[in-house]
């Protein structure tokens, strides 16, 4: 039984605890909902002869930034700020059977000296990055 509220309409409807505390705490989620909504009505007149496959296409942008500092026991330390994120594409269904979709994801170092690296947030160096993260 769900306590939240009423069965989600797909798998993709459902969010884990922690996608939604990130949705609710967006200090831009008003702006950004009344902009999604007038494109929306925009873009449904227009899109309503396509196919589903083109359609239902989904484009998503989300926009991270983590800092890292570690001071390690043998007097060392990892440092470093870098900011990202991913885009990801998602197609609408052809005939009932084919989809596709695609994820970047890219890190740019706002700050990182050579000498405290690995990270994990940046290549090797602190080089940024981007890179084909999912291709279905």
């Amino acid at each position: 039984m769900l306590k939240e509220g009423p069965m989600p309409a797909s798998i993709q409807a459902i969010c884990s605890s922690l996608e939604k505390s990130f949705i609710r705490s967006s200090p831009l989620r008003w702006l950004f909902s009344g902009l999604k909504d007038t494109m929306q009505g925009a873009l449904q007149d227009e899109m309503e002869g396509l196919p589903s496959f083109f359609r239902e296409t989904e484009l998503t942008l989300r926009l991270r930034t983590f800092s890292f500092n570690r001071a390690n026991p043998n007097h060392t330390t990892n440092e470093a700020w870098a900011v990202g994120g991913s885009f990801v594409y998602q197609s609408g269904w052809y005939r009932e059977f084919l989809s596709i979709g695609a994820e970047v994801v890219a890190a740019q170092k706002l700050y990182g000296p050579r000498d405290r690296g690995r990270t994990h947030m940046l290549r090797s160096g602190q080089q940024e990055y981007t890179v084909v993260g999912r291709f279905y």
